[in-house]
């Protein structure tokens, strides 16, 4: 009994081998089939060359081309004030705009009339008494020169010089009766004014404050490297074609948008900021020609777009494509991954300008690669059509 019990864990062993060895002898083997490594799949498009108009974006707030202090050059009392001259009004050139009193000066300008008229009848007596010394003179025998005195030469000479004293009072009494009327020196509006019927002013008292706006100024700061694309020296020549400006500006909720050109340019370089400023000049700025427009108010603050030169046969990229500022992703011939450094002529907020940088056969590649490597095989998807720009120069 004893014997049975070692004898029959035994055979269970050896039969559990014996059956394990014929299953591993019979059982099928699977042959390896060799499996090709997944290549990315690129969306591509052709490359193409086209011209590109450069437009250059710069900020600034509209300014008067003139403005000037208001100042009574006499004195006397206001018996007129126009009703355009008051904070906001308009006046157009020549129009009056303040009137003094003018009893005073019109009575200057009897007496001055009065003296001119006596110191001419004095030139005449002196005169003609000159013209009898000088015949007594002869009369008597005399021979040579006579002395001036005996010719009354330095009495005429008097008398002239108190006639151009008086003509001289004359105009000048004239002209401040000319200034009792002060006018408009030309179309403007005036941003402050403290002058009323009544008032008495006195010489080189301040009247108002008032601007033109028959035109208007924007200065726009440039970076050194935007000057490239703008053709100053027909900016700087009147037979040349005027470098144009478009000017926009947030009314509430609309957009509008106003034309004006380059004029000149600061000339100095701003040492803080190392930009230059330069000048757009917008031709009657309030004029209203119809219900969709607004007139450029000075102190807006507006965005200008100027138009520059036209890049010839460049490569025009969106933005989004760029691997970093110079490099973007492209497939050579043998459908392998590119990363090319691009000749950089221009980046704006969408659109990047490159000269060159290409290989014969590339293709741009349009889609996402997550981990880009240079050199690795790519499989080429549905060629994409060319991307259209919005607008150049955004």
């Amino acid at each position: 009994m004893k014997t049975k019990k070692i004898i029959l864990p035994i055979l269970v062993i050896v039969v559990s081998l014996v059956l394990l060895a014929i299953i591993e002898e019979f059982r099928p083997t699977a042959e390896a089939v060799p499996v090709a490594p997944a290549l990315p799949v690129v969306e591509l498009t052709e490359l193409e060359r086209t011209d590109y108009p450069v437009v250059v974006h710069s900020y600034g707030t509209v300014e008067s081309v003139a403005q000037i202090r208001l100042i009574s050059e006499i004195q006397g009392t206001v018996v007129y004030v126009s009703p355009g001259l008051r904070q906001g009004g308009h006046f157009e050139p020549g129009e009056d705009l303040v009137r003094l009193d003018t009893q005073d000066y019109e009575l200057a300008v009897d007496r001055a009339e009065a003296q001119v008229a006596s110191a001419a009848v004095k030139v005449a007596m002196e005169s003609a008494e000159a013209d009898i010394a000088e015949r007594n003179w002869r009369n008597l025998g005399g021979e040579g020169s006579a002395d001036d005195l005996v010719l009354r030469k330095p009495q005429l000479a008097s008398a002239k010089s108190l006639l151009k004293a008086a003509e001289a009072d004359l105009k000048m009494a004239q002209i401040d009766l000319e200034r009792t009327r002060i006018k408009a020196p030309f179309a403007g509006r005036v941003r402050q004014a403290s002058i009323h019927v009544g008032q008495f002013v006195n010489r080189g008292e301040l009247l108002a404050t008032i601007f033109a706006v028959d035109r208007v100024e924007v200065r726009l700061p440039l970076a050194l490297k935007d000057l490239q694309f703008l053709d100053w020296v027909a900016a700087s020549n009147r037979d040349a074609p005027s470098v144009e400006v478009e000017l926009s500006g947030q009314i509430g909720s609309r957009q509008y948008r106003w034309h004006g050109q380059l004029v000149r340019e600061d000339g100095v370089v701003n040492q803080r900021t190392r930009m230059l400023s330069v000048v757009a000049e917008v031709e009657e700025p309030y004029e209203v020609s119809g219900p969709e427009s607004e007139p450029l108010r000075v102190g807006m603050f507006v965005e200008a777009r100027i138009a520059g030169n036209i890049l010839k046969q460049v490569y025009v990229f969106d933005r989004s494509l760029m691997l970093d500022n110079t490099r973007i992703l492209a497939v050579d011939v043998e459908n392998r991954l590119r990363i090319r450094e691009l000749d950089i002529l221009l980046a704006e907020r969408r659109f990047v300008v490159a000269a060159g940088g290409f290989e014969p056969g590339d293709r741009l590649c349009v889609s996402g690669v997550q981990f880009p490597v240079d050199g690795m095989s790519v499989q080429p998807g549905e060629t994409a059509g060319n991307r259209e720009q919005e607008e150049p120069g955004a």
